[in-house]
């Protein structure tokens, strides 16, 4: 039975950890055994802690972190793995260098450009490790696979792309109405939900930009947004809502961990991103049957199609987000058709058995070469 080590250098929660979480549940089983090595103890750590596992555990501060690099090494001979999977650039740099040293072949999965984007002194010995340590490189996008092959000396004939799926099931009922009368909003009012940590290319500065004129215009529109927040550009955000008087429009949750709950009691999804990989939660929201107004920031446009299961608008305007969501608060009927459809998308592309099948054949192609 082929063994796995799934590494990732992030605690979460977020998209990267929750792929992390679905992948390391798929292969602890049915032909395949997973083993764990996370970079810190927090939510991931935390998630497989719940389910029974122990995982490994070692920081992965530093540009040269060489205590990463053996205990990677430790771990693969200590638990005989056959074959590394990591998730995210420095986990992929660490994972590519064990992966030569003993002789396994590594798998080397992005979710985003924003791990690579910066400056780094050992900038050379990154992407010469990713180009000649990793066996294949999996993108979560087409957008992102191109975008890294402008951005780094990789080879194309070893890059996949594999959308991230979800497990629909989880979203075929839950509690509507305890989340809205929580908020103490009247009925009439529109929910628009948000779902991620806040980041700066999620664009929730647009978001607050676009309820500005929703509110100027009088309209029953109130935003949430579900998703870790910390640092300058938290309070930044909640500075600005406050100078706009926005404190009654816009909710900043935090983390949740009921998302599901949110997004079932929602009238729309809105992703206001300037730059996104892919986006679960745009997905997790389609799956409920909400429509989804989504900026063309990447990823998005390979998941929704327009005036079919959602709405896609320009990046980085508060205007677009504004106009698309006065349009869907003047169209029930629009909104319920474009929720149906959003539904039979994921069924159809982004299941969680199309990606569990697509890495399945991935390791397997992997492993007989």
């Amino acid at each position: 039975m082929p063994t796995i080590l799934h590494l990732i250098e992030t605690s979460g929660p977020g998209g990267a950890e929750t792929v992390f979480l679905n992948l390391f549940n798929a292969f602890d089983r049915n032909g395949f055994r997973s083993v764990a090595l996370v970079g810190e103890d927090g939510w991931t750590a935390g998630r497989l802690f719940d389910q029974g596992v122990r995982p490994y555990v070692c920081r992965t501060k530093g540009s040269l972190n060489l205590p990463y690099l053996r205990e990677i090494v430790r771990v693969v001979r200590r638990e005989h793995v056959d074959l590394l999977q990591a998730h995210l650039a420095g986990a992929s740099v660490y994972a590519s260098l064990a992966g030569a040293l003993t002789g396994r072949p590594v798998i080397s999965i992005f979710h985003g450009t924003i791990d690579i984007e910066g400056a780094s002194r050992l900038r050379w010995a990154r992407n010469a490790a990713l180009r000649f340590g990793s066996d294949r490189i999996v993108t979560v996008s087409n957008s992102l696979q191109n975008d890294l092959l402008q951005r780094l000396p990789l080879r194309r004939d070893r890059m996949r792309v594999i959308y991230n799926g979800v497990d629909t099931t989880r979203f075929a009922a839950a509690d509507t109405s305890s989340f809205r009368q929580g908020l103490g909003l009247p009925p009439a009012t529109l929910l628009v939900c948000s779902v991620g940590n806040v980041r700066g290319p999620k664009g929730y500065d647009h978001l607050l930009g676009a309820a500005r004129q929703l509110k100027a215009d009088g309209r029953p529109v109130h935003f949430v947004v579900a998703g870790h927040g910390r640092g300058a550009l938290w309070e930044g955000l909640l500075e600005r809502r406050r100078a706009w008087d926005l404190e009654d429009t816009v909710s900043f949750l935090g983390f949740r961990d009921d998302t599901v709950n949110i997004l079932t009691s929602s009238d729309v999804f809105l992703l206001p991103s300037t730059s996104e990989g892919f986006s679960i939660s745009t997905i997790e929201a389609m799956a409920c049957g909400l429509p989804v107004v989504a900026t063309r920031s990447g990823g998005p446009e390979e998941i929704v199609t327009p005036n079919v299961d959602g709405c896609l608008i320009p990046a980085g305007s508060d205007e677009s987000i504004a106009a698309a969501i006065r349009d869907l608060a003047a169209d029930p009927d629009r909104r319920r058709r474009l929720g149906a459809a959003a539904r039979e998308t994921v069924e159809r592309r982004f299941s969680l058995e199309a990606m569990i099948r697509a890495y399945r054949n991935l390791y397997e192609e992997v492993l007989d070469a």
